[in-house]
């Protein structure tokens, strides 16, 4: 992020915006939930350890077989009826488009929906529950319910870019819960207003990992293209993929995963903006023999992640020297030149694991440690969550940035 030179110039994060899911569950009601559900006593202990207090879903996990028939034809109630953010108070942009009712309610669509394709995707589901639902299902649902997200955190994030949509020369669009080209993508061109030339960019199936990938991509975009103003859109909703299976893992996956929606307008600059993100380089790495650490797949049912036993160990031999090695060979910088660590908060195992492997302190990844607790892991855009939790804290003490450059680094972890 921020760093004293670049011969490249500098990728500036100028908006970043998160939205949460309709439904808030605590840790509790999601325990009884998947004790009702006939998961035993011995599994359920996992929620004792996850230090999550609540997290957001846009289906709750004991939903009924009414509450999943959705019609598609009827636009997506979510954004008229959150009350999680007040419309925004902005006369117009410099551009002269005026957003200034977003997110009170959504435009309506410029193109109107086809009925006749929605009806051969089966979005009533007669009779089942959440755990019935067969893969293509939970694909239609996924596709419903991630549309006013994604409207919602790419307007708000232009807006505090102060960036009008059809300058938007690049789409960068991320997710591992859903897939149906390109209906995901068309509300960004549909309902936000991003320019029909704008060039679309789909990243899928990166796990965890799909916010820092985004980043990285978008971060080479702006500086091959530097007249080009990158969106990128992270997305993911594990909850339309929720099954009830008497294991450990599936436990371990009710008890941590959740749902949200990240936006981040990037644009090229020659220089350090005072008081924004700067990325000044990126860098992954394939680690050899951890391929049991995070498994992503598909089968009839639901998108599956496995997650090994191994991965924090993985994490703790791996992490600091390769850290190290890039701050040294490509920044000349060590870790202790570093204020800011944006961790991907996995979970506790892997939030201690990377503290471990940096020897830092737990405060140092307070962000973090803030997200898990609030919003659980919502798979890729959770780093982005973190990142936010940065930008509000040093825009509230504007003073500790003054006449000084401070560096950070933003983690994330996918398989491979």
């Amino acid at each position: 992020m921020n760093k004293t030179n670049s011969n490249r110039g500098f990728c500036i994060i100028t908006g970043l915006a998160t939205c949460k899911a309709e439904h808030t569950l605590t840790q509790s009601e999601a325990a009884l939930i998947c004790k009702e559900k006939i998961i035993s006593e011995s599994n359920l202990e996992v929620y004792n350890n996850t230090r999550i207090k609540t997290r957001n879903l846009v289906i709750p996990p004991d939903s009924t077989p009414e509450e999943l028939k959705v019609n598609p034809s009827i636009p997506n109630p979510y954004v008229e009826k959150n009350n999680y953010a007040s419309p925004l108070q902005v006369e117009k942009l410099d551009s002269g488009l005026d957003l200034t009712t977003f997110p009170a309610s959504p435009p309506e669509s410029k193109t109107p929906l086809n009925e006749k394709s929605f009806e051969s995707q089966s979005y009533g589901y007669t009779g089942k529950t959440i755990d019935q639902l067969q893969l293509d299902e939970r694909f239609n649902l996924f596709e419903h319910y991630s549309k006013a997200l994604i409207i919602d955190a790419s307007k708000r994030a232009l807006i505090k870019a102060n960036v009008n949509p059809q300058d938007i020369g690049e789409v960068v669009f991320v997710t591992n819960t859903g897939f149906h080209a390109p209906h995901l993508q068309q509300p960004l061109f549909e309902e936000v207003g991003i320019s029909e030339d704008a060039v679309l960019n789909n990243l899928m199936g990166m796990g965890c990992g799909g916010g820092i990938s985004g980043l990285r991509l978008g971060y080479e975009h702006c500086l091959a293209n530097p007249e080009r103003i990158v969106l990128l859109v992270v997305v993911d909703i594990s909850s339309v993929h929720t099954t009830y299976r008497d294991t450990k893992l599936d436990v371990i996956l009710h008890a941590i995963f959740s749902d949200g929606c990240a936006a981040a307008v990037m644009k090229y600059s020659k220089t350090e903006i005072p008081g924004k993100l700067c990325i000044d380089g990126q860098f992954s790495k394939f680690v050899p023999n951890t391929k049991d650490g995070i498994d992503v797949t598909f089968d009839a049912e639901s998108v599956k992640c496995t997650l090994s036993k191994n991965l924090p160990n993985y994490i703790k031999q791996g992490l600091g020297k390769y850290v190290t090695d890039f701050l040294k060979n490509k920044h000349n910088m060590t870790d202790s030149e570093i204020s800011h660590w944006s961790i991907h908060p996995g979970g506790t195992k892997i939030l201690e694991a990377v503290q471990a492997a940096m020897n830092l302190a737990e405060d140092d990844l307070q962000d973090s440690w803030n997200v898990l607790n609030e919003y659980g892991n919502m798979l890729a855009p959770s780093v982005l969550y973190v990142m936010e939790k940065l930008m509000e804290r040093l825009e509230q003490s504007p003073t500790s940035l003054e006449n000084q450059t401070q560096h950070g680094v933003a983690i994330s972890f996918s398989p491979g």
